[in-house]
C-alpha cells in the first residue's frame, strides 16, 4: 500500500479501490477509469498540474483516514510542496496498481507512458520559459502589431480609411 506524510508528521495510506476511484469521480469530476483516448491524458494532467484537484483528489482518498483523526478542517494546512510531490506520487503508483492488480498491465503502462509524456512537456515549458525574455517578446509584439496597423492605415490609393 502506498502513502505520503504530511508536514505534522502523520502517515496517510493511499489505496484505490473501485469505491474509491467512484467517489473520485463524483466529488473531484475526474475519471480515473476513463482509459479511452484522451481520459488518461486528461486524469493524469489534472493530477500533475493543478494543485486544488490534486489535493481534492488526496481528500477523497484519505477521507476516512480524515474523519477518524478529525481533521476535516485542517487537512489542507499539513501539506506542503514537498508533501504535494509524495501525494501525486502515491496516487499515481495507487492508480497503476490497481490496473495491475485487476489484470490489465497494458493500462498501468498507458498511465505510466502518460505520466513520463506530461513531466516532459512541463520540464520542456518550463526550460523554454527560462529562456525567454519576456520584455523583449513583448515589446516584439507590440511592434508588430504597430507595423500592421500603420499598413492597414496607409491604403494603396493614399486614402486613409475612416476610423
Amino acid at each position: 500500500m502506498r502513502s505520503f506524510t504530511t508536514t505534522d508528521g502523520q502517515s496517510w495510506a493511499v489505496r484505490l479501490d473501485f469505491g474509491t476511484i467512484q467517489t473520485v469521480k463524483a466529488t473531484c469530476d475526474l475519471d480515473m477509469l476513463d482509459v479511452a483516448e484522451n481520459g488518461v491524458a486528461n486524469t493524469v494532467n489534472a493530477l500533475q498540474i493543478d494543485i486544488r484537484k490534486l489535493v481534492e483528489v488526496a481528500y477523497c482518498v484519505c477521507e476516512k483516514q480524515i474523519i477518524e483523526r478529525g481533521q476535516e478542517d485542517t487537512f489542507h494546512e499539513i501539506i506542503d510542496a514537498e508533501t504535494l510531490r509524495n501525494i501525486r506520487v502515491a496516487i499515481m503508483e495507487s492508480w497503476s496498481d490497481f490496473f495491475l492488480q485487476a489484470g490489465n498491465p497494458a493500462l498501468a503502462d498507458l498511465l505510466e507512458q502518460q505520466q513520463k509524456t506530461t513531466t516532459e512537456m512541463l520540464q520542456h515549458t518550463a526550460e523554454r520559459m527560462r529562456g525567454m525574455d519576456f520584455n523583449q517578446e513583448l515589446k516584439s509584439s507590440i511592434d508588430s502589431m504597430l507595423s500592421d496597423l500603420e499598413k492597414e492605415l496607409k491604403s494603396p490609393s493614399g486614402e486613409q480609411p475612416a476610423l
